[in-house]
């Protein structure tokens, strides 16, 4: 939160670091892939590079990255049934 009371910088801070990451596919655990993705439908930058908040782009920002999570989670098989799984219980839960 910067001076004025905004978190808009924060929220810029984070977006770009967690794109940079995804972008090099840094991370290679796929559930930890999709929670990430979901928080960043929370920020969008848009072509100009300018940060555009969930108040002014939701639709675009929404659909873009909550796809991309649905994407990665299908490649994954999150969408199957895990009762035959050969995934941990804990991986299951999530």
């Amino acid at each position: 939160m910067d001076a004025n009371g905004s978190t808009t910088s924060a929220t810029r801070n984070f977006y770009k670091h967690a794109k940079a990451l995804y972008d090099a596919n840094y991370e290679d655990d796929r559930v930890t892939i999709v929670q990430a993705l979901v928080l960043m439908r929370c920020a969008w930058e848009g072509p100009q590079g300018k940060l555009r908040t969930r108040r002014h782009h939701a639709i675009n920002n929404a659909y873009y990255w909550t796809g991309v999570a649905i994407t990665v989670a299908q490649g994954s098989g999150m969408h199957r049934s895990f009762e035959r799984s050969q995934l941990s219980r804990v991986d299951k839960r999530l």
